[in-house]
C-alpha cells in the first residue's frame, strides 16, 4: 500500500467511526445531491449495518429488502466494502460490493432471480426469452459506469421460446465468464435440453459484443422446435446451424 492509498484509508476508517451512530437516512439526505439518478428509499440502520427497501438508478429499480454491512478490513486496502444480501421478488444475491478511487467492484456475488425480471433491471425492455438464472461470479468490475473485467460462470436454467403460443422449452445453458486483454469473453455450452449449444459471446472495450454459436437439434426435439431452428438458417454438413450477431449497447 503506498503512503497515498494509506493516508486515504485512515482518513476514510476515522471518518466512518466519527459518524457510525448517525442514522443513515440522515447522511444519505446529505449526499444525495451528489448521486444524481439515485434513489434508495426505506433506508434504516447507520453506515456501518442498516436495511433499505429499494435502490433505483435512472427510474430502473435495481434492488429490492436489501441488508448491508461495512467491511472494516477493506479500509485497509484503501476502499470501502459492505456485504450485501437480500434482493427480493426481484432477485435473490450475496456479495462484497467495493469502491475505490475510480472504479466500482463486486466479489464473490451470488445471485438468483427470473432471466425476464433480470434483463429489466438491466435496461433490456424485451428479451423473448425466459428461465431461471444462477450466477457466481469471483469478481465483477466497473470503471467510469461501464464493465471493465468479469470472472465467474452464469447458468439459465428452464430456459423457453415466449414468442410461441404456448412457451417452448429450450433446456439449460452455462456460461464461464473470463476476461482477456482484448475482450469479456462468455464460452457458452448447453448441459441439458433439446439444443446442442457452443460457442462464445465477447463484450469489447468500445462496448461492441459479438455472438458466435453453433446450435444443433438433438434426437426427440418438438416439431415446432425444428422448425424455429431452420428458420435461422441453413445447417451445415454436421447439421449445425451457425448463429451471429454484432452490435453496440
Amino acid at each position: 500500500m503506498t503512503r497515498k492509498q494509506a493516508s486515504w484509508a485512515i482518513a476514510v476508517f476515522f471518518g466512518i467511526c466519527l459518524i457510525a451512530n448517525v442514522p443513515s437516512a440522515l447522511l444519505y439526505g446529505v449526499i444525495k445531491n451528489k448521486l444524481p439518478g439515485t434513489e434508495l428509499t426505506g433506508l434504516t440502520g447507520s453506515v456501518i449495518q442498516g436495511e433499505l427497501s429499494g435502490i433505483s438508478s435512472q427510474g430502473r429499480l435495481l434492488g429490492q429488502d436489501l441488508h448491508y454491512r461495512l467491511q472494516p478490513l477493506s479500509l485497509l486496502m484503501g476502499r470501502l466494502s459492505y456485504k450485501i444480501t437480500g434482493g427480493g421478488e426481484l432477485a435473490t444475491l450475496d456479495g462484497n460490493f467495493s469502491r475505490s478511487l475510480g472504479s466500482t467492484g463486486v466479489h464473490d456475488l451470488q445471485v438468483r432471480g427470473n432471466l425476464k425480471r433480470l434483463a429489466s433491471t438491466a435496461g433490456l425492455a424485451f428479451v423473448p426469452v425466459d428461465g431461471e438464472v444462477e450466477g457466481h461470479f469471483a469478481k465483477l468490475m466497473m470503471v467510469k459506469g461501464a464493465l471493465d473485467s468479469a470472472e465467474g460462470k452464469l447458468d439459465i436454467k428452464s430456459a423457453a421460446w415466449t414468442l410461441a403460443r404456448d412457451p417452448m422449452p429450450l433446456g439449460d445453458f452455462h456460461a464461464d465468464i473470463s476476461t482477456t486483454p482484448e475482450a469479456i469473453v462468455a464460452k457458452i455450452t448447453s448441459p441439458s435440453g433439446p439444443l446442442e449449444a457452443r460457442g462464445d459471446a465477447r463484450l469489447f472495450p468500445d462496448h461492441r459484443y459479438e455472438l458466435d454459436v453453433l446450435i444443433k437439434l438433438k434426437p426427440g426435439a418438438s416439431e415446432m422446435l425444428s422448425n424455429y431452428v431452420r428458420s435461422l438458417g441453413t445447417a451445415d454438413a454436421q447439421g449445425y446451424t451457425h448463429l451471429k450477431q454484432k452490435g453496440t449497447l
